[in-house]
């Protein structure tokens, strides 16, 4: 329950703070021809770039246990699709297109294989007829601060724990979501 109560928060917060912001988006077509809360999107491609931090992994993306690239891709494709049916803005057979990159930073515990939180960024773009409509670019940010990290912190082994990778994914789909996508349009 703790972890929920912060997540709220901390989601809400950012919200707020994204809310408050103005030109967030980068309308390509003016004006714009999305409506926000009714045009529905489809998923059309999903790149993650993996960045490796800890003393023992500086060199190698690939780390046994965890996702490739290209798994944490179809990870986040299918989350994000998940994401975007829940707010009621999916719609696969969409005219309106996202493209979305994911800059994922894997931080390691020192010397260990126990993953702690990433750090990401990401960017989109929403795409009619494979031309661009509209676009957006993230800060770089993390989760530090969720209980969900002590959690990992406290398990008292060096075990892989790629489990805690899926949530991180699932709540980074959530954001990016309930944060950006859906705010997109007059």
């Amino acid at each position: 329950m703790k972890v929920f109560l912060r997540l709220i928060f901390i989601i809400g917060t950012f919200a707020l703070f994204i809310a408050c912001s103005s030109n967030r988006f980068d309308y390509i077509v003016k004006p714009t021809p999305l409506v926000k809360g009714t045009t529905g999107y489809s998923v059309k491609n999903v790149k993650v770039k993996i960045e490796i931090f800890g003393i023992k992994f500086t060199k190698d993306k690939e780390v046994k246990g965890y996702l490739s690239e290209d798994d944490m891709a179809k990870v986040f494709n299918e989350k994000i699709t998940e994401q975007l049916k829940k707010n009621n803005i999916f719609n696969s057979n969409s005219e309106y297109t996202i493209l979305l990159t994911i800059n994922y930073t894997r931080n390691f515990a020192v010397n260990s294989t126990k993953v702690l939180h990433p750090d990401y960024s990401y960017e989109w773009v929403i795409e009619k007829g494979g031309s661009p409509v509209a676009k957006f670019k993230s800060p770089e940010m993390t989760f530090s601060g969720l209980s969900l990290f002590s959690e990992v912190l406290n398990t008292g082994s060096s075990d892989i724990n790629p489990e805690y990778e899926l949530k991180f994914i699932e709540l980074i789909s959530q954001s990016i979501v309930e944060n950006t996508i859906v705010d997109v349009g007059k």
